[in-house]
């Protein structure tokens, strides 16, 4: 497994030009550092995703490991009880960072106690990362989360299809006239 200070920048690059963060729409793999914990979690969107993030059951970190290496899947549907980064909503963001908060400070081998004077120091650092527009969070995929993602999937594909007809019907803005299709008139 590769590792990644937590300190170093994030590299910041355009896949292709359609993205702003090298982590958009990647199966992004964590691991446990004894490598027993395993996950697979989708970045269902254009930003950062973190270093580390917590197990299931909150027992243990989870480390990004594969740097550079992550599946780049823009069209994935992941299954129920998976999880995936969300852009979390300034409405919840208070609430996230005081879990986050209490969590890290109830646990010593986060060294937030060393870091900060009181829990209400550190929800205000967390906090402050967290109310960041596009700040991400990680929800775990319910039946309904899925069929959304299949639903938007399929109307992008109804689009798509759309537009590709209208442009061989020689309507619309991207249609091809004759003498661009190679059709001569007479």
């Amino acid at each position: 497994m590769s590792e990644r200070p937590e300190t170093a920048e994030r590299p910041i690059a355009k896949r292709a030009g359609l993205h702003e963060h090298v982590e958009a729409f990647r199966l992004m793999l964590y691991s446990s550092q004894d490598g027993r914990e395993i996950e697979t979690i989708w970045n269902s969107r254009d930003g950062v995703t973190p270093f580390v993030v917590y197990s299931r059951d909150n027992s243990q970190e989870l480390r990004h490991v594969l740097w550079g290496g992550d599946p780049y899947a823009p069209h994935h549907v992941p299954n129920v009880g998976d999880r995936m980064f969300v852009s979390l909503d300034p409405e919840n963001a208070e609430r996230v960072a005081r879990e986050t908060a209490r969590r890290l400070w109830s646990d010593p081998a986060s060294g937030y106690r060393g870091q900060f004077e009181s829990e209400e120091q550190a929800f205000a650092m967390v906090f402050a990362e967290l109310g960041k527009p596009g700040a991400p969070t990680l929800v775990t995929v319910t039946s309904e989360t899925q069929q959304a993602l299949l639903q938007k999937r399929s109307e992008a594909a109804q689009r798509f299809q759309r537009h590709r007809l209208d442009s061989v019907q020689g309507i619309g803005p991207n249609a091809t006239t004759p003498s661009a299709a190679g059709v001569q008139s007479k």
